[in-house]
């Protein structure tokens, strides 16, 4: 069961999905880990008491890129926030394959999935860079510092965005959309089986719009 006004476009491994509108695919596994199968069952989710999605089903194969579309209001950022465990559902189960992501600690749930969530507010004082590598943390021990493998991810992840010329900018320095495309690139270094984007072409140009879809594919 689907909430009324939400629906789910999908595509063959490996593909965009051609229903994809404004630029909102919200859901894309990266290559940078193995792809895993996706699913959601009976998920039932409140905002300040109101119901907001109830009994939503769905599924992705590995490597599938899947995209929600909808009218606003109708639960497609609260259902992505379901699954980056920012928001913890009323009922239901959010399997990365065939395990329980809301059963796990956060720091495997956070090696299973990243998110690009829709607003983000910048930090003063931290360096592009930085905010880069810390998309590692997850695969660090408590009191691990950053080795130089994670920091050639994170270089990595700042050159696929086409944002490795603002390395050493202060991120609260950064346009909307150059602030975009860095967390986008906070979100690829941290490997994750399933990458969540809420609308990720949010505050970018038609150019680095068209370029950054190219790149996430």
């Amino acid at each position: 069961m689907r909430r009324p006004g939400l629906s789910v476009a999908a595509g063959p491994p490996g593909r965009r999905t051609g229903r994809t509108r404004r630029g909102r695919s919200p859901v894309i596994l990266s290559d940078e880990a193995k792809p895993a199968e996706l699913a959601i069952g009976g998920l039932n989710a409140r905002l300040s008491g109101v119901p907001v999605l109830l009994g939503v089903d769905l599924r992705a194969e590995p490597g599938e890129v899947l995209g929600i579309v909808g009218p606003n209001g109708t639960g497609k950022s609260t259902l992505l926030r379901c699954l980056y465990r920012a928001l913890t559902p009323e009922a239901g189960t959010v399997l990365v394959d065939g395990r329980d992501l809301l059963a796990r600690d956060p720091a495997t749930s956070a090696r299973h999935t990243a998110a690009l969530p829709q607003e983000s507010e910048p930090v003063s004082g931290l360096r592009v860079r930085r905010v880069v590598v810390l998309g590692r943390t997850a695969h660090l021990s408590a009191w691990q510092n950053p080795s130089a493998q994670d920091h050639w991810i994170a270089e990595e992840a700042l050159r696929r965005v086409g944002a490795h010329h603002l390395a050493d900018r202060d991120i609260a320095t950064l346009s909307g959309g150059e602030r975009q495309r860095v967390l986008l690139a906070r979100a690829l270094a941290q490997q994750p089986r399933v990458l969540v984007l809420d609308e990720p072409l949010n505050h970018l140009d038609i150019r680095h719009g068209r370029a950054l879809s190219v790149r996430s594919a």
